[in-house]
């Protein structure tokens, strides 16, 4: 892979390059141009077997009116036409890429941004975007100490806190490692404490089968990561409470800033499994009884206010 000083080039060199999308979808014209940023790296499932891809973000601009139109979406990225760009841009930051990375397999879209012409319309810059990168970065550290195969308590990054540029506020991770003999599926949790702006996470997990779980380990980090980030949006823009509801697990699971960490990380897992956001949240009040306590009749009452936050 490149080091971030050759990505930096790269970026530089893509800066410079304008591609074109101008073909049809269902017999409308559709028309665009775009631009590629390589974003990082990161570990993906490809053809069976984990690799170690490029992650890339499109810049999209001068487009026609049935593509600006689609563009407002806000999950552009689960549209049929979303999933239908999708390869051809990969396909085209490959090749690129190729030719400076020869031992390059795969690149990955990891999301689309728009300029739309009137400024009022930008509205894919949003929570979402700012939590993204922290998301990504955070999870690149949390699996490469759990491939160790240690236990015991870690504090990442190495470096003492997490700075991102647009987000919030400095911040750590204290990452509890856990290993047990039962062969049984890997435990995740996670906890965000305002006062330490600490991300607190507790992984279970038995060596002797850790490798077959790390994608739906990867998967369930990406819930709990973006579900805590936005605690910590939360904290600073005042609309997280001093002190949770605590009378029952459905006041809890109930209330305003949960039901919006909730939809943000569960938005995130139906991204980067490629699975309708409602069948995840229902799979986990599902699979997650253990956490939520909570019964059929209260899951339902959660699941309906996340499916229709707004």
């Amino acid at each position: 892979m490149m080091t971030q000083k050759q990505i930096s080039l790269a970026n530089k060199h893509l800066s410079t390059e304008v591609f074109t999308i101008d073909s049809k979808f269902h017999n409308v014209e559709l028309k665009f141009d775009y631009k590629i940023e390589i974003v990082g790296n990161g570990n993906v499932i490809s053809m069976g077997d984990w690799t170690n891809c490029y992650l890339i973000e499109a810049t999209i601009f001068n487009m026609n009116k049935f593509m600006e139109l689609i563009a407002k979406e806000s999950e552009f990225s689960e549209t049929s036409l979303g999933r239908t760009l999708t390869y051809p841009i990969e396909n085209k930051a490959h090749k690129f890429i190729k030719l400076l990375d020869p031992s390059n397999k795969c690149v990955k879209l990891e999301d689309f941004n728009f300029i739309f012409e009137k400024q009022e319309d930008m509205k894919n810059i949003s929570e979402s975007k700012k939590l993204r990168v922290p998301t990504r970065i955070v999870i690149q550290d949390i699996i490469e100490q759990l491939k160790k195969k240690k236990s015991g308590t870690f504090y990442l990054p190495s470096d003492d806190f997490y700075s991102f540029e647009n987000f919030y506020t400095d911040f750590s991770v204290e990452l509890t490692l856990k290993k047990t003999k039962k062969d049984v599926s890997p435990k995740l949790t996670g906890y965000y404490v305002p006062d330490e702006d600490v991300i607190e996470v507790l992984i279970i997990f038995n060596p002797e089968n850790l490798e077959k779980h790390l994608y739906n380990i990867t998967a369930e980090l990406n819930d709990i990561i973006t579900h805590e980030l936005t605690h910590i949006k939360q904290s600073y823009s005042g609309e997280l409470p001093k002190k949770d509801n605590q009378e029952s697990n459905l006041k809890y699971y109930s209330q305003p800033h949960e039901i919006e960490a909730q939809y943000r990380g569960f938005k995130r897992l139906a991204k980067l499994q490629k699975k309708p956001f409602e069948e995840i949240v229902k799979n986990w009040f599902l699979t997650h009884k253990d956490i939520h306590g909570m019964d059929e009749k209260e899951s339902n009452e959660v699941i309906n206010k996340i499916i229709s936050y707004k």
